[in-house]
């Protein structure tokens, strides 16, 4: 045997087994996509967005804008295989007799909650859309969700109508890259949670600096912020940078849209929003194409001293 054969027996001695594609923190992977663990995950999820869709004529508002095929957006065929694969992990160490609660914070309205709630979890929706309290209260009549419970409720954009330390768990799905004063969105997270409960999150950053989503530097200091307050369930992990998951190389991002929704995509943001934006916002529009990628933080909350 040669020494590179010696060696490469060597390592394949020692090196410890794969880890889950998800029980890890950090950056999401292309080739995550590639995995049975996501292809399984993926696949049920599918179905269960089929059959919250089966039903939209009976809850869907007019006026509610986010896609109804929420599970292909480029991000969220990484986001929600993660976050249901932590939440079943966490779902099967629960051991006190009854079933627990997980807020889905920022909810929108997608299959998404019906499918955690199928883990046997009862899931609490929040959202500042009255919409979706609308929506959701109708879905939750006509989608299963067995043997968990679907509800939502409207809330403040940083109050959460619950009390210090009552809630079991929380996820939080492209939502806090969205929120002006971060910090305080988190600080009413830390507060509602039971100590050592999980915090689920995921959001977008801009790799090319653009202003699109999370630079580097905010992405930095809310990631400083994070680890002040939660514990990490799974360890940060570094992925090349030809393998980060990002919104013009995944499957379903704007770099690989169809071409009548590419068109149209484009339409919207070189020819609509520039005439439209001045009328409403004085910042200066910036064009595309954007380059987003998905960071991950599965989190507890730190126990007390």
């Amino acid at each position: 045997m040669g020494a590179a054969s010696q060696h490469d027996a060597v390592v394949a001695r020692t090196a410890p087994p794969p880890r889950h594609a998800f029980e890890r923190a950090g950056l999401a992977a292309r080739s995550d996509l590639e995995t049975p663990e996501w292809q399984q995950l993926y696949a049920g999820l599918e179905r269960d967005q089929d059959a919250f869709l089966a039903h939209e004529a009976e809850f869907r508002s007019p006026e509610y804008v986010w896609p109804r095929d929420a599970l292909r957006n480029w991000s969220r065929r990484w986001e929600y295989p993660a976050v249901h694969h932590w939440a079943a992990e966490w779902r099967a160490r629960w051991d006190e007799g009854r079933r627990p609660t997980l807020l889905d914070v920022g909810s929108g309205v997608t299959f998404f909650p019906f499918a955690l709630a199928k883990l046997d979890v009862d899931v609490v929706c929040t959202d500042v859309d009255p919409a979706c309290e609308r929506d959701l209260g109708r879905a939750a009549g006509v989608v299963d969700a067995a043997p968990g419970r679907v509800s939502a409720i409207r809330t403040a954009p940083y109050e959460l109508p619950f009390d210090d330390a009552s809630v079991d768990g929380v996820c939080c799905v492209s939502v806090l890259e969205h929120v002006d004063d971060q910090p305080r969105l988190l600080a009413e997270l830390e507060r509602v949670l039971r100590p050592g409960a999980p915090l689920f999150l995921t959001l977008d950053l801009d790799l090319r600096e653009e202003g699109w989503a999370l630079d580097a530097t905010g992405f930095a200091a809310l990631r400083e912020l994070l680890l002040n307050r939660f514990d990490l369930l799974y360890p940060e992990a570094t992925i090349h940078p030809v393998d980060v998951l990002s919104s013009d190389t995944a499957p379903g991002g704007y770099g690989t849209l169809a071409l009548p929704a590419s068109v149209w995509f484009h339409a919207k943001q070189r020819v609509l929003k520039p005439l439209l934006k001045p009328l409403v916002d004085k910042r200066p529009y910036r064009w595309p194409p954007m380059h987003l990628g998905v960071a991950a933080f599965p989190l507890s909350r730190r126990q007390a001293p």
